[in-house]
């Protein structure tokens, strides 16, 4: 899996599958105008000053994983964007976590009864997004208004100090869905 690897992000239209996925979810979908990609939209959490574009959910990443080399073993975002925010090769930056909470989510992922989640849910590549990302307007704890948008994380091949490390060779994507904040 990932070890916190420091990550490019932009949002990108779901794949079906989430699209399927997310019908099943309690929050509806599309209920805000898409967010652009600015200083102002960072989602994720905060690690060592990264702006970032979230945290990887119940999904496991094992693709690219450098384990020693290929890796710089730096921070390649530089604060050139916007307002100071990171970037790398134009697009904005992120750090990531790795995390199972075992719960439906704030998007409400899994049977309206329980606090369970959908398998996928679990098992698929979902991000908590930070509260300024999951919810533009910024005070939402339930069913923000990215609820079930796609993100798109591109690994930089550098990491976060103190934060894990050597993360995931550069150029490494994957597409994950909003279902829950962090």
């Amino acid at each position: 899996g990932w070890n916190n690897p420091e990550v490019m992000w932009e949002e990108v239209e779901c794949p079906q599958k989430f699209k399927d996925y997310y019908n099943q979810c309690e929050c509806p979908k599309g209920n805000a105008p898409r967010v652009a990609a600015t200083g102002t939209n960072s989602g994720g959490s905060t690690s060592g000053g990264q702006q970032n574009g979230g945290q990887q959910g119940g999904g496991q990443w094992n693709g690219g994983q450098t384990g020693g080399g290929g890796s710089s073993g730096t921070q390649k975002c530089e604060p050139s964007g916007p307002g100071g925010v990171r970037m790398y090769q134009g697009k904005y930056c992120a750090s990531t976590t790795r995390y199972n909470d075992g719960h439906r989510g704030s998007c409400g992922c899994g049977p309206r009864d329980s606090d369970t989640p959908f398998q996928w849910n679990l098992d698929d590549y979902v991000v908590a997004a930070s509260q300024k990302f999951f919810d533009w307007h910024g005070d939402s704890g339930w069913c923000g208004n990215n609820c079930g948008k796609c993100v798109k994380l591109t690994t930089t091949g550098g990491w976060i100090t103190g934060e894990g490390g050597p993360g995931a060779s550069e150029g490494q994507s994957h597409v994950f869905m909003v279902t829950n904040d962090c």
